[in-house]
This record gives C-alpha cells, structure tokens and sequence, in this order.
C-alpha cells in the first residue's frame, strides 16, 4: 500500500524532478528581477534577530504581524 503523503511517496518522488538549490534559488531570483511588481519597492518592518557576523555581515529578520523574511546585508 503506498503512502498517502505524496511527499513521502516513493512512485510521486521518482516522478517529479529533483532540483538542486542552486536551480531553485537561481530561477527564484530570475522571477522576482524579472517581475515589474518588485522593481524599485520598499518593504516595511520590524527587525528581529539580528547577528553580527565576524565577516562583517549582518544577518537578521524582517517582520510584521504575519510573516518573517530572513535578510542579509553585506558588509560591502
């Protein structure tokens, strides 16, 4: 009997393509720089933990009542 998960289905998981995250990363890039809706926007928030970096990056969240997006600001 298979799984009724298809995330845990072997048939489902032969199936379906296995990306790297690298693919993945790059075509999500690719979709936002290419979507006229994110040029040129700001995003409002609160910042939450935020950590200092030895390599001089800061790494922190940004947040509202809803939801989270980890961030990064390079040290350049």
């Amino acid at each position: 009997m298979l799984n009724s998960n298809p995330k845990l289905d072997p048939g489902i998981l032969a199936e379906s393509k296995i990306f790297e995250v690298s693919e993945i990363s790059s075509e999500l890039k690719r979709s936002i720089e290419k979507n006229p809706l994110f040029q040129g926007i700001w995003i409002r928030g609160e910042t939450s933990r935020v950590t200092y970096h030895s390599s001089g990056h800061l790494y922190f969240g940004l947040k509202d009542a809803k939801s989270m997006i980890n961030a990064v600001m390079w040290r350049s």
